[in-house]
């Protein structure tokens, strides 16, 4: 009970911080429909109740897909051949196959179409659609092993970081959290903080789409490419 009451504090916040938050950006759902109705912007991926998984309580439906994974001779270290929570939950709404909720928002949980991605969703041309293919985008779902790096790319090892045991690569332009069991995943959330919550100047907003000098949802300023040099160091 405590995790629950925990992690809804925690989306809270995500949407209250004053000066970085999802509210307004492509995440938002009004901002992603522009219906004219006021939608519950957490409520397009999370719920208090039922939801699929117990952590972060995601309210998203959508079958199991198979993805093609990164692949290069150049890349060291250990591939999954599967991709792995939480990068499935982002791409829930970033591979191009229809999605819905499990809970809507509302008396007696009903469908509400406004909430759903279809197979020909005009969202998909609003943001990011990636496919299933994911051979030519950066790795993820991978363990982080600096000790495998053959190249001399100069990656930093994990350091501990907060009170739960949770690990991250740490650059000079910001942490970098690694999931998993052993605290050793990169995952999409690597990069990528899905509510906005740090804030960076060159974020702009057109036609629903992140149209700024950098985009939305990164976990730190990449001008000059500060951000990738903080893990691809001699790069």
């Amino acid at each position: 009970m405590k995790e629950i009451v925990f992690i809804l504090l925690l989306l809270t916040f995500a949407v209250s911080e004053a000066g970085a938050s999802i509210k307004g950006t492509p995440h938002d759902v009004n901002v992603m429909r522009n219906s004219g109705k006021e939608l519950e912007t957490c409520a397009m991926c999370h719920t208090p109740h039922s939801s699929v998984d117990a952590t972060p309580l995601w309210d998203r439906h959508q079958l199991p897909q198979n993805y093609a994974m990164y692949e290069s001779p150049t890349f060291d270290m250990n591939e999954q051949k599967e991709l792995q929570p939480p990068s499935t939950y982002c791409m829930t709404c970033h591979n191009g196959v229809s999605s819905g909720l499990v809970n809507y928002p509302g008396p007696g949980s009903k469908i509400n179409p406004l909430y759903n991605i279809s197979d020909n969703d005009s969202l998909f041309s609003a943001f990011s659609n990636m496919g299933t293919d994911l051979k030519n985008n950066h790795p993820v779902s991978f363990t982080y092993d600096p000790s495998l790096d053959v190249d001399n790319n100069g990656f930093p090892y994990p350091r501990p970081v907060g009170a739960g045991g949770g690990k991250a690569v740490v650059g000079s332009r910001g942490k970098y959290p690694l999931y998993g069991a052993g605290g050793d995943q990169f995952e999409c959330s690597t990069c990528h903080d899905v509510h906005n919550t740090v804030d960076y100047a060159g974020k702009g907003l057109a036609k629903k789409e992140s149209s700024g000098r950098q985009i939305y949802f990164l976990r730190a300023d990449n001008s000059g490419s500060g951000m990738c040099t903080d893990c691809h160091v001699n790069r």
